[in-house]
């Protein structure tokens, strides 16, 4: 299907509230188009934005009916040539906590994370999520940064919810366990389930709390095995991290981590904890 300008009268899917009541099972069967670098154009709250679309099946690149957001203009300077640069707030940079590894910059979600060197960190205008065969969006995420081998993606991290995180000591978080068990299931359901198959086995963890860069949380890992035929892409199993953390304003925000298991270039469990733990506000 060619790139559209969707209206999206709400947030993108990826906002998380209080979570439904469970259905049952291991959630829904959704059935996605999986699509990487495929470029639709958003009209979200009257600005435009891009939706990088992840998965198993990768047409050619097209092009977007809009131009992509112009990069921000490069910060006034007086430092000598020899001087670290400080980042602009609208950069999707930031600098790392973890030498060697790139520093990434949520913007929209006020969050900050590191990711290895090579990872691609994608600009601060673009939404990397996972559609259905009509074209709704599924999930979303943006101040994202992965791996793709060839057409697949191995790895990808973001951050979607509320507006930027709560780091007082009278913060709300009773609702932050479920939300994180809400959100590991919404995306091993929309990044998991092969065209010609069923929602995949999804094993959630306890809720465990966590504190990451002054700010408490909940960190639950999805243990994912696909059902069905794959496709060239489809691993055979996977992971999903969430990290859902309080706001300031509407739904907790949620650090998200979606990665392959038994495929090439696969991350290691203990370099998605590093991630993780790099977890910080956005100053």
């Amino acid at each position: 299907m060619p790139p559209q300008a969707h209206p999206v009268p709400g947030p993108l899917p990826g906002g998380y509230g209080p979570p439904p009541p469970p259905s049952g099972g291991s959630g829904a069967a959704i059935g996605v188009i999986l699509a990487i670098a495929l470029v639709v154009v958003l009209i979200v709250g009257g600005g435009i934005t891009a939706l990088v679309l992840l998965g198993r099946r990768a047409p050619a690149p097209r092009p977007t009916t809009s131009p992509a957001l112009p990069p921000p203009p490069a910060p006034e300077s007086s430092a000598s040539p020899s001087s670290s640069p400080v980042p602009s707030p609208t950069s999707s940079t930031v600098r790392p906590q973890i030498a060697g590894w790139q520093g990434v910059a949520a913007v929209k979600h006020r969050l900050a994370y590191d990711v290895p060197p090579g990872w691609k960190v994608q600009s601060v205008g673009m939404i990397v999520g996972f559609e259905d065969a009509e074209g709704n969006i599924l999930a979303g995420m943006s101040g994202a940064a992965g791996i793709q081998q060839g057409e697949c993606t191995r790895i990808q991290t973001g951050v979607s919810g509320g507006s930027a995180p709560d780091t007082s000591p009278s913060a709300t978080t009773s609702e932050l366990p479920s939300t994180a068990q809400y959100a590991a299931r919404r995306w091993a359901n929309a990044g998991y389930t092969p065209k010609n198959g069923s929602a995949p086995s999804v094993q959630l963890s306890s809720p465990v709390r966590v504190v990451r860069g002054g700010i408490t949380g909940y960190h639950v890992t999805a243990t994912v095995t696909l059902n069905g035929t794959r496709g060239p892409c489809d691993p055979p199993r996977a992971v999903v991290h969430t990290v859902a953390f309080p706001s300031t304003e509407g739904d907790p925000v949620v650090f998200i981590t979606v990665a392959d298991r038994g495929v090439p270039l696969e991350q290691s469990d203990d370099l998605i904890s590093r991630t993780i733990s790099s977890i910080r506000p956005l100053s």
